[in-house]
C-alpha cells in the first residue's frame, strides 16, 4: 500500500506495510518554484541541504523563537533532536526545507507518524510548517 503526499511543488510517496504506522520506504522529489518576489527557491529533504548542520541550527533557532512554550527554556521540546530525527529517508518523521539560491533556509515542513498535542491519532500528520520572518508573504509556505 502506498500513500502519496504532495507539498506544493515537492512530491513524496510513502510505502506502508500492514498499517499506517509501519513505513518501509519513502521517495522524495524536490523541485524549484518562483516566489512572488521573483526569487527562486528549491525544496529539498533536510538531509540534502547543502550544509545540513547549518540549516538545522537555523531551523532550531526559529523553532525556539516561534514555539517558545514548547522549545524554549523549561519546555518539553528539543528542536535539534526533533530535526535530527527527520534525517532518515526510510521512515517518518521526514522534513523538507525551502532554500534560497544561496542554500540558506527560508522555511520548513515535516510529516510525523503520530499527531502532536493532547489528541493522539494515527497519522501521518503535517507538523512544523514554519517560514522564517524575512521570507514570509513571499510564497514560501505555499511552495512547501
Amino acid at each position: 500500500m502506498a500513500f502519496a503526499y504532495e507539498f506544493g511543488y515537492a512530491f513524496m510517496t510513502v510505502t506502508v506495510k500492514n498499517s499506517p504506522t509501519e513505513y518501509v520506504g519513502m521517495t522524495f522529489q524536490g523541485n524549484y518554484r518562483k516566489m512572488a518576489s521573483s526569487d527562486e527557491i528549491q525544496i529539498v529533504h533536510l538531509r540534502d541541504a547543502p550544509d545540513p548542520t547549518c540549516v538545522v541550527a537555523t531551523l532550531a533557532r526559529w523553532f525556539v523563537a516561534e514555539w517558545r512554550p514548547w522549545y524554549g527554556p523549561g519546555g518539553k521540546g528539543d528542536a535539534e533532536a526533533d530535526l535530527a530525527a527527520c534525517r532518515d529517508r526510510d521512515r517518518l518523521p521526514v522534513c523538507i526545507v525551502a532554500l534560497d539560491g544561496d542554500g540558506q533556509p527560508l522555511g520548513t515542513a515535516a510529516l510525523r507518524a503520530e499527531s502532536v498535542g493532547d489528541e493522539l491519532c494515527v497519522g501521518p500528520w503535517l507538523v512544523g510548517l514554519l517560514v522564517g520572518e524575512p521570507a514570509r508573504r513571499r510564497g514560501v509556505g505555499s511552495a512547501l
